[in-house]
C-alpha cells in the first residue's frame, strides 16, 4: 500500500495508515508488501502503523478465486523485522491464498528474535479484520516458526480457511517458535459468523482459537503483559484436528497457561475435535493445569470436552489430575467416541 518493496537503514519506519486497496498475487501488504529490517538500535523496525483499505490477491473470497502467496493487513512477507503496535481496522477484509495474516503474512526469522510485539506491557497490536484463505492462515500471522515470538497481540476479527492450518493467532507455530500473552475474542452471540462461515465452505482441518497446528510454546507471562483477560473466546470452526485453543498439539508442543480457558463454540464436521485440543501427542500438556469451558463440542468421531484425542506414548505412567472441563450449561456431542474430558485415549 505503501511501498512494494522496503528496507529499513538505521530508522524505523513509523505512523504509517494505509486507506487504499492493495491487490497482488505475491508478497502484498497495506503498508509494505516485503520488509526487511537491519540496524536498528532500539530493535524497532516498524511500528504504530494501520491499514484501513482491503489487501486481496483475488476478487472473490472463495476457494476457486482465492490466489496469491504471503499476503497481511500490514506486511506480506517479512524478512529479520520487528512490528510493534500495528493495527487493522474492524470489518475489514485480508484475502490470499497461502500465509495469510491479519497482521502479516509469513517471516524469516532468525532463532529466538521476537517478531510481533507491544511497548512495553502496554500496548498491543491488533488484527479486527476478516483474514481469509485456503492454507496457513492467522488472525495475526499465517506461520510462526523459525524460533521467532509473538507477544502482547490480539485477534478480533475472523480467521477463516479452506484448506488447513487455521488459527486466531495463527495458522502454525511451528518448532522453536512461540506465542507469548496473546488472546483471541471473537463475539458471535447469534451464530452470524458460524453461519457465514459455514455458508462460504471455509471449514478447513487443523483450526484452533489460537494456532491451528503447534509444536512450539504458548505461555502468558505476568511481566510486560498487556492482555488481561487471559482467555479464548467466540467460535471455531473446521474439518479435522479442531481445538478451542489449538487444532493439532504435537509431541514438543507445549501449552504453559494456568488460566481458564472460555473456548465457545468448537464445532466440526469431521473427527478429533476438542474443547482444548482436537488431537493431542505431547505428554507435557497433560501435566498442566487447565480449566476448560466450552459453550459446545461437536464433531463426527473422537470428540472430547478438552481433548479430542490424546495419542501421546510416555515412557512412564503419567496422571491427568490438572484438566478440568467446567461446561455444566453446554454440550459435547459426538456420533460415536465422546467423552466429557477426552473422546480417544
Amino acid at each position: 500500500g505503501i511501498a512494494g518493496s522496503l528496507t529499513t537503514n538505521g530508522a524505523a519506519v513509523k505512523t504509517l495508515t494505509n486507506s487504499a486497496a492493495v491487490t497482488g498475487n505475491r508478497s502484498v501488504g497495506g503498508i509494505a508488501g516485503y520488509f526487511s529490517g537491519k540496524d536498528q538500535a532500539t530493535g524497532k523496525d516498524m511500528a504504530d502503523c494501520q491499514n484501513e483499505g482491503l489487501i486481496l490477491s483475488s476478487t472473490a473470497a472463495d476457494d476457486h478465486s482465492l490466489a496469491g502467496h504471503y499476503i497481511g493487513g500490514i506486511v506480506g512477507y517479512g524478512e529479520q523485522s520487528v512490528l510493534y503496535d500495528c493495527e487493522t481496522e474492524a470489518n475489514g477484509y485480508v484475502l490470499g491464498s497461502e500465509y495469510v495474516g491479519g497482521i502479516i503474512g509469513a517471516l524469516n526469522q532468525s532463532d529466538t528474535q521476537t517478531a510481533l510485539l507491544s511497548e512495553n506491557g502496554t500496548r498491543t497490536t491488533v488484527n479486527a479484520s476478516y483474514v481469509i484463505g485456503n492454507s496457513y492462515v492467522g488472525g495475526i500471522i499465517g506461520e510462526n516458526k523459525g524460533g521467532s515470538t509473538i507477544k502482547n497481540c490480539v485477534n478480533t476479527g475472523v480467521a477463516a480457511g479452506y484448506n488447513a492450518y487455521i488459527g486466531g493467532i495463527c495458522g502454525a507455530n511451528e518448532n522453536k517458535a512461540a506465542i507469548i500473552n496473546c488472546a483471541s475474542y471473537v463475539s458471535d452471540t447469534n451464530n452470524a459468523i458460524y453461519r457465514r462461515v459455514t455458508d462460504w465452505g471455509a471449514v478447513g482441518s487443523y483450526a484452533g482459537g489460537l494456532t491451528g497446528y503447534n509444536s512450539g510454546t504458548i505461555t502468558f507471562s505476568d511481566k510486560d503483559n498487556a492482555v488481561s483477560n487471559r482467555s479464548v473466546a467466540g467460535i471455531v470452526v473446521g474439518r479435522h484436528y479442531v481445538g478451542g485453543l489449538v487444532g493439532y498439539n504435537d509431541t514438543d508442543g507445549t501449552i504453559d497457561i494456568n488460566y481458564t480457558l472460555i473456548g465457545g463454540r468448537v464445532a466440526a464436521t469431521g473427527d478429533c475435535v476438542g474443547g482444548l485440543a482436537g488431537l493431542n501427542a505431547s505428554t507435557k500438556l497433560l501435566e498442566k493445569k487447565l480449566t476448560i469451558k466450552p459453550s459446545s463440542v461437536q464433531g463426527r468421531y473422537y470428540v472430547g470436552g478438552a481433548i479430542g484425542a490424546n495419542v501421546v506414548n510416555p515412557g512412564e505412567n503419567v496422571t491427568v489430575s490438572g484438566l478440568k472441563v467446567d461446561n455444566s450449561l453446554g454440550t459435547v456431542t459426538a456420533e460415536a467416541f465422546c467423552g466429557g474430558l477426552i473422546g480417544y485415549q
